[in-house]
């Protein structure tokens, strides 16, 4: 599993429960960061029942094909920080010109890190897996659409966690079958 955040305050908190949970046991817990980001995505790839946590870095530039990587968490849609100071400028232009930042920008560039991100999980024709995504401005905000319709395949949205755990187990059977 895979799961992208985009604050490293809440990647070390989770991480931090997680290991604390797992203990020894069958999962291993990896918090990456860019300084030891190649020597824990090997890592990763050669431990099954592993967890990664990559912060924003891992939007892009992960190659991690096979079983290794069947589940990819996205915490929540990963729109751009606006503050940032070439953020800022470019929104500043659009609204200059008489457009909406938010729609013209914020929204397309954050549909691009979204489609990366969900490549992450399929690599070649033989991997599968599933992706969650954790921020229910997908369903609830109009521009969310946008970001489903992005994508290469159907999203289903499932608001109900015992229906996300059946779903995601009779999805898993029928995948492990064929």
């Amino acid at each position: 599993m895979l799961s992208g955040f985009s604050r490293s305050q809440k990647i070390k908190a989770l991480f931090l429960q997680v290991n604390t949970q797992a203990g020894s046991k069958s999962a291993r817990a990896q918090w990456c960061t860019p300084f030891n980001r190649t020597n824990i995505i090997n890592q990763f790839r050669e431990y099954k029942n592993s967890i990664l946590f990559g912060t924003d870095s891992f939007w892009e530039g992960i190659d991690v094909p096979g079983e290794a990587l069947e589940l990819l968490l996205i915490t929540k849609l990963p729109f751009d920080v606006p503050s940032e100071p070439l953020i800022a400028a470019r929104m500043e232009e659009i609204k200059k010109a008489g457009g909406n930042p938010f729609f013209e920008y914020s929204v397309p560039e954050a549909i691009i890190k979204f489609r990366q991100g969900f490549g992450r999980l399929i690599r070649n024709k033989n991997d599968f897996g599933v992706v969650i995504v954790c921020d229910n401005r997908l369903s609830r905000m109009r521009y969310g659409q946008q970001f489903l319709n992005s994508l290469p395949v159907n999203a289903k949205i499932i608001k109900d966690k015992k229906e996300l755990f059946s779903e995601l187990e009779e999805w898993f059977s029928k995948a492990k079958n064929n």
